[in-house]
């Protein structure tokens, strides 16, 4: 890996709300961001082509990790309970 230069790589708009969340899948293939509007998107890293959007949360998204295979991303919010999500279908 190259020394870092602090240029710009990608810019992802992320939802009509503001990002409360944001966590990388481990191979760096998928950004996800949970929002104030109560979503979870996922973005491929590398063009920025959104792959998912995951709906259900009662309240904003506070945090969210992917499960290290990539297959699974949890999720909390105000209400205290924590939801797993089946994102396996955004890729390999």
């Amino acid at each position: 890996m190259g020394t870092p230069t602090g240029r710009r790589l990608i810019a992802i708009p992320t939802t009509p709300d503001p990002a409360a969340a944001l966590a990388f899948r481990l191979d760096g293939r998928y950004l996800a961001a949970g929002s104030l509007d109560r979503t979870v998107r996922l973005w491929e890293a590398g063009t920025g082509r959104e792959a998912l959007v995951l709906r259900g949360q009662p309240q904003a998204v506070g945090r969210l990790a992917f499960r290290p295979d990539g297959t699974r991303l949890t999720t909390t919010s105000a209400d205290k309970a924590v939801r797993v999500w089946d994102v396996a279908a955004a890729g390999p």
